[in-house]
């Protein structure tokens, strides 16, 4: 089954000390929690008292797997330094890495989780991105550069990437989402239907994200920023539920 993975990408306050709270009420909502730059660029940034890790630790102690999302995009020694660090921080199950970084980066990140518990995710395109500015920045359109990203990593051994799920699809005609290729996927940008996409560019409702082989969906300002919380993330997971019984029926 697909799982609902909270992005809490907000940072706490003397006003905003209460979404602590608010976060141990919905944990057990979900099934897995992203950290990611907001957090771990405030009170302390990477050290141990870091709002990033306090938040990673609680999540830890409710048994919610963490992904790491500190997208490195560095040479193969920082790569390889930088995760072999990662693989003592309790509960870390996952870590991002540009696929950008090119091959002998994406091999030291394997190479350095090798025997550990921590799976590197190859990150392709950003989800803000539209096909003009891929096209700019890379030379390819967004299907055309997950593709040879994604084709990149699995020939490296990677298991893992993160895309939005509007790519999904020409992942499995390729026959790259599967048990002899990648087995986790994970997509961001996932909106229930007509909600509005805020920054993002390419969106994805549940339905469409699960039919297609994710098996992450990472939610984060539908939850946070929602006035219930609580009840937002109820329904992020009720809708992932319908697309699980739904994608059963056909």
């Amino acid at each position: 089954m697909a799982q609902l993975m909270l992005a809490w990408d907000v940072m706490y306050t003397r006003r905003s000390m209460h979404l602590k709270d608010i976060l141990r009420d919905i944990l057990p909502v979900t099934d897995a929690f992203k950290v990611g730059s907001v957090l771990m660029t405030v009170n302390g940034g990477f050290s141990s008292t870091s709002q990033a890790d306090e938040t990673r630790v609680l999540a830890y102690r409710q048994h919610k797997p963490v992904l790491w999302d500190f997208k490195i995009n560095e040479t193969p020694n920082t790569t390889r330094h930088a995760i072999r660090n990662l693989t003592k921080k309790g509960g870390v199950a996952w870590c991002t890495i540009h696929a950008s970084s090119g091959k002998e980066s994406l091999k030291a990140a394997l190479d350095a989780s090798k025997g550990t518990k921590l799976v590197p995710l190859a990150l392709t395109v950003l989800t803000h991105l539209d096909n003009k500015e891929c096209l700019t920045i890379f030379g390819n359109t967004i299907e055309e550069k997950v593709l040879r990203f994604a084709e990149m990593y699995v020939k490296l051994g990677g298991k893992g990437i993160v895309c939005s799920g509007q790519e999904l699809a020409i992942l499995k005609k390729y026959k790259l989402i599967g048990p002899d290729a990648l087995t986790t996927v994970m997509t961001p940008g996932i909106r229930l239907e007509g909600a509005p996409p805020d920054d993002q560019t390419r969106t994805t409702a549940p339905y469409e994200a699960v039919l297609n082989g994710a098996t992450h969906l990472i939610v984060g300002r539908p939850i946070y920023e929602a006035s219930d919380q609580l009840q937002a993330a109820r329904d992020f997971r009720a809708a992932i539920r319908r697309a699980e019984i739904r994608l059963l029926s056909t």
